[in-house]
């Protein structure tokens, strides 16, 4: 049999494995670098591996650590994506873990993301609500919403189709979303309806805009993952162009359109509901679980409501915004418990510029090379506000947890591993 060291070094292995697990997972799931670090490292000091360090690469992630005088390094590969159901499965694992659960629950918790079937309705239905909500509420009619609810579910059905061609699929879904917005308005034309065709393209880019990736790159980029951040700015800049100019192109060729700056829908009510409805949606889309998707999409109602009381800067606005939807979502958590990041990412979904985005394309194509770069530079800026007022607030929070630990009495850590 094994002695009491080897039997020490063994566990403690075996807490690194679980850690680099949960570490990749949130990565997988879409989590800034930063974070999935720091969750690896919680859940090993919740098993008394102290001296654990991990390091994140864009295409890997390694934990070293020293046990029982020898130092043990362990690596696994990582596939980038998004998907909140994950995000949720680790957080779950994570509170497990800090909990007091046995080593091998939050090991059984992490490898059931294995056999999580993704509902193919449940994405469709989301990405038709979103797109259709978010046409709406840049000032869309019937008609328009209509194109980009169609749009969104080609889009869903082509995204599920193409999974494995991550680099090729923003370009294709783009164009065949655009397709679909001016077969309807020249469908329009024909039998004399108005349509706008940039407010359904504008509805239908929304879901498909890489915000999520943008928001986390810079993060890791603003704590100082340079590496990464960098990696992932590229990769999600690159896909945001590629969706951008697949709508722009089509609106070269779409009949009677009048270049428009989009604004949010003016009446209160009608404001808070089409964002609730496009967060909530866009939740689904990702396959996140309801109670996450319905604390997001209020948080993003309250916060967009926020707009016709603020001086209209889209950058203040997208600072000031992100600062209250990540405090509000912190205080949703003290009333269920729920994984902070996953709420917060629905709340933020409203605030992405993905309008701006799409029509800097649209200048650019058009030959209005000032107009395009003042777009493109109100959206970069946009997508750097929400980012540095996030990471503000983790800091923050950070800071403030860190000194209510320290005047908090020492209380014993029970929390051994349990094979």
């Amino acid at each position: 049999g094994m002695n009491h060291g080897d039997k020490t070094y063994f566990l403690l292995c075996k807490v690194a494995r679980v850690a680099l697990l949960l570490c990749a997972l949130y990565l997988t799931a879409g989590a800034p670098a930063f974070y999935s670090r720091r969750a690896a490292v919680r859940l090993c000091r919740a098993y008394n591996l102290d001296n654990a360090s991990l390091s994140v690469t864009p295409f890997s992630v390694r934990i070293g650590v020293e046990i029982c005088g020898a130092y043990t390094e362990i690596s696994r590969p990582v596939k980038r994506g998004t998907d909140l159901g994950l995000y949720e499965l680790c957080g779950r694992a994570l509170r497990a873990a800090e909990g007091g659960a046995p080593l091998s629950a939050v090991s059984a918790v992490l490898e059931g993301a294995r056999n999580i079937k993704r509902q193919k309705i449940r994405t469709v239905f989301g990405s038709a609500m979103a797109c259709g909500a978010f046409c709406a509420m840049f000032g869309g009619g019937l008609a328009e919403c209509a194109a980009a609810v169609i749009s969104g579910i080609v889009c869903a059905l082509l995204n599920i189709l193409l999974k494995k061609y991550q680099f090729i699929a923003p370009l294709v879904l783009s164009l065949c979303g655009g397709a679909v917005c001016t077969v309807f308005s020249f469908a329009a034309h024909v039998f004399f309806i108005e349509f706008d065709y940039s407010l359904a393209a504008l509805g239908a880019v929304m879901p498909i805009i890489p915000g999520i990736k943008l928001c986390a790159s810079l993060c890791d980029i603003f704590f100082g993952d340079l590496i990464c951040g960098g990696y992932r700015l590229a990769c999600a800049l690159v896909q945001a162009a590629a969706v951008s100019s697949g709508f722009a192109l089509f609106y070269l060729i779409v009949p009677h359109i009048n270049t428009f700056q989009p604004a949010v829908c003016a009446e209160l009510p009608l404001c808070a509901a089409y964002a609730f409805l496009g967060a909530a949606g866009f939740a689904l889309m990702l396959s996140s679980a309801a109670p996450v998707a319905l604390c997001g999409a209020a948080v993003a109602a309250a916060v967009n409501t926020l707009f016709l009381f603020l001086p209209k800067s889209f950058i203040f606005f997208s600072l000031f915004a992100a600062v209250v939807a990540a405090y509000m979502a912190c205080n949703l958590l003290k009333l269920f418990v729920l994984e902070k990041a996953a709420v917060l990412i629905v709340a933020l979904i409203p605030l992405v510029p993905g309008g701006m985005a799409y029509l800097s394309f649209v200048f650019l194509l058009c030959g209005n090379l000032l107009s395009a770069f003042n777009a493109a530079g109100a959206a970069i800026s946009a997508f750097a506000a929400m980012s540095l007022a996030v990471s503000a607030c983790v800091n923050s929070e950070r800071i403030f947890s860190a000194i209510s630990e320290r005047y908090k009495a020492v209380r014993p850590c029970n929390n051994v591993v349990r094979g």
